[in-house]
């Protein structure tokens, strides 16, 4: 069949993670979290904390088991006679792999009982078909391309962008998350992509040249959407009503796409539900 394929690696280490959700607002912000449970405490369970005595107050290691729950290399045990001990300064859930972490208190340290299933990030791997040889680049091309936000993993977390490419994907659009930094779509050969914002040195020199942009993306969304140009229009896609799009020719043949540059901030806007085509 006349065209091409386009393959996407999107790397999500798992340090760029972070609370920002594209479907819904959600927060996970350092507090309590119990030593055989992780449930966040309520304001009648810090009331009736406060009220217990006595208390004691100790820093200690915390091992993360390869979860991302702190920014910090320790945590606060808080001690309270005939309770078991509660953890501040971890937060609920890992923005990794999205579990909420259980934890072992020792006299030496706070270990966090399972392992992170992915203690080194995530890399996705896709493949689109592009039969017109086009390519749409833009931001946000919903509804015609979306994913069921209760099919995947909470989106603060890296698994869940990770299920998003993967969602999208299956739908026929190269997706995935980037920073608040406009980044472009550059030719790095006759038959290989970039998706990246450049850098600048002290002589405000690109990395990357212009010439070799293709595609601007608007980063109102935070993030890039690809698909075949024909694709979209068959799904009720109409140019008229998207604020910021480039159109690319490809080659014919298999043409990888590669995930953004290290150090572009992998993280979606928040509101993603809000009016975005106010340009």
């Amino acid at each position: 069949m006349p065209g091409s394929n386009t393959t996407v690696a999107d790397r999500h280490p798992h340090r760029n993670a972070g609370p920002l959700d594209p479907h819904r607002p959600a927060e996970r912000l350092p507090g309590l979290s119990a030593v055989n449970h992780s449930t966040s405490p309520s304001p009648e369970v810090d009331n009736d904390l406060r009220s217990v005595t006595p208390m004691t107050i100790e820093r200690l290691p915390l091992q993360a088991n390869g979860h991302l729950i702190s920014r910090k290399a320790e945590v606060d045990v808080l001690r309270f006679d005939g309770r078991e001990p509660y953890v501040s300064g971890a937060a609920y859930r890992c923005a990794v792999c999205d579990r909420r972490p259980v934890f072992r208190v020792t006299d030496s340290a706070v270990h966090v009982q399972e392992p992170c299933p992915y203690p080194d990030g995530i890399t996705t791997k896709i493949t689109i078909d592009v039969p017109s040889g086009k390519l749409l680049v833009t931001d946000d091309l919903r509804p015609a391309f979306n994913w069921d936000d209760n099919a995947i993993a909470d989106y603060n977390s890296t698994l869940g962008q990770a299920q998003a490419v993967e969602a999208m994907a299956a739908v026929g659009c190269a997706y995935g998350p980037v920073g608040n930094s406009c980044p472009g779509l550059y030719r790095t050969c006759p038959d290989s992509y970039i998706i990246a914002s450049p850098c600048y040195d002290d002589d405000d020199k690109p990395s990357l040249p212009e010439s070799a942009c293709l595609a601007n993306i608007c980063t109102d969304l935070w993030a890039y959407s690809i698909v075949d140009l024909e694709h979209w229009k068959a799904k009720g896609g109409d140019p008229a009503k998207l604020g910021w799009i480039d159109v690319v020719d490809v080659h014919p043949r298999d043409v990888p796409v590669h995930p953004p540059l290290r150090g572009t901030r992998l993280r979606p806007r928040r509101s993603r539900d809000r009016d975005l085509r106010s340009r």
